[in-house]
């Protein structure tokens, strides 16, 4: 548990550099918030939960949970996620966050990333690959080792789509990646 406070904590401090704010404290980050959050998320689907959504949420995790949750706890857990997602930090990181999504959102109909009229939805549904970003890194038989999803993405690209190769951290490659992860 330990290193998942850590890996929180890490992840806060970290904003102001990664969204060009201003150099100020990192939000208060509570064990017991991280404790209940990080069983099953990761610090980045935590820290880009949208603040209108919490209660449902919440919820929703009671109920698949209930052992971890009283009705006191689920609104003081709520007031707590809400007050750490509010400050301008996680606002600005999240705010990013979409931006990316919505980009690759964007690309994956586009077709410019092929040759004629294909595109990742003339073959996938964002339904069928829902989840399909907690399967990576994944070993590839072809290459004969593990793969990132960015390189997936890439040989499908090149592969299925005729497209030409992108570095990986290219920011075509990123949106993806991001969309791919926002579809849970």
């Amino acid at each position: 548990m330990k290193h998942l406070v850590i890996a929180l904590a890490v992840t806060a401090a970290a904003l102001p550099a990664a969204v060009g704010a201003q150099q100020t404290a990192a939000p208060a980050i509570d064990p017991q918030l991280v404790k209940k959050c990080t069983l099953c998320h990761s610090s980045q689907r935590f820290l880009s939960t949208n603040p209108a959504q919490l209660k449902e949420l919440v919820e929703r995790m009671a109920q698949k949970f209930p052992d971890w949750f009283k009705d006191a706890e689920q609104q003081e857990l709520v007031a707590k996620l809400d007050a750490l997602l509010k400050d301008p930090q996680v606002a600005a990181s999240r705010a990013q966050w979409d931006e990316t999504v919505a980009r690759g959102k964007a690309l994956f109909a586009d077709p410019s990333l092929g040759v004629g009229s294909k595109s990742c939805a003339g073959c996938h549904t964002p339904a069928s690959l829902r989840n399909i970003a907690d399967a990576y890194p994944k070993f590839d038989a072809k290459s004969g080792r593990h793969i990132s999803l960015q390189e997936r993405i890439d040989q499908m690209i090149v592969g299925q789509m005729g497209g030409k190769r992108l570095p990986l951290g290219d920011i075509r490659t990123v949106s993806l990646e991001a969309y791919l992860k926002s579809l849970r």
